[in-house]
């Protein structure tokens, strides 16, 4: 399946964020579906602002379809999800792309379902002995920049 057309928009969440503007595009993301197990939208976001974590979210002709919540300092990936109708047409690559650019560590990590370990498994992601993933920035960056990734 060709890759989709998607704009991701970044919305840095620290205390001079506009929390009113980050809400917003989090209750889009949480109407289409895509955190399901997200009940208390001003509970995550206000845990993201504590941590300084970056929002990421793709859309498709203005709506929602995937999102991930990133802390870049510590290189950690947090609530990661693609729509289902979505999938496989290159926007959870594209999320995570987009993490790997703005991580300050050399290393992205991330934990997983079991469903989801193929995919961060071909994106060169490691699963360890603590059952987190692991991609190792210093090893992959020329493949970050391939097609394949």
């Amino acid at each position: 399946m060709a890759d989709t057309e998607i704009a991701i928009q970044s919305i840095r969440l620290d205390a001079t964020c506009d929390t009113a503007r980050a809400a917003a595009t989090l209750v889009k993301v949480e109407i289409s579906g895509i955190l399901p197990n997200s009940n208390d939208i001003n509970k995550l976001l206000m845990a993201a602002i504590r941590n300084e974590q970056t929002c990421l979210v793709a859309a498709s002709d203005n709506h929602p379809v995937g999102t991930v919540f990133f802390d870049g300092h510590a290189g950690y990936v947090e609530h990661f999800a693609v729509d289902r109708e979505y999938r496989r047409r290159g926007i959870g690559r594209a999320l995570l792309k987009k993490c790997v650019d703005l991580t300050t560590t050399d290393y992205v990590k991330l934990h997983s379902t079991t469903a989801g370990e193929p995919f961060y498994n071909s994106l060169g992601f490691v699963k360890g002995i603590d059952d987190i993933w692991r991609l190792d920035i210093r090893e992959q960056r020329p493949s970050l920049l391939s097609n394949n990734f």
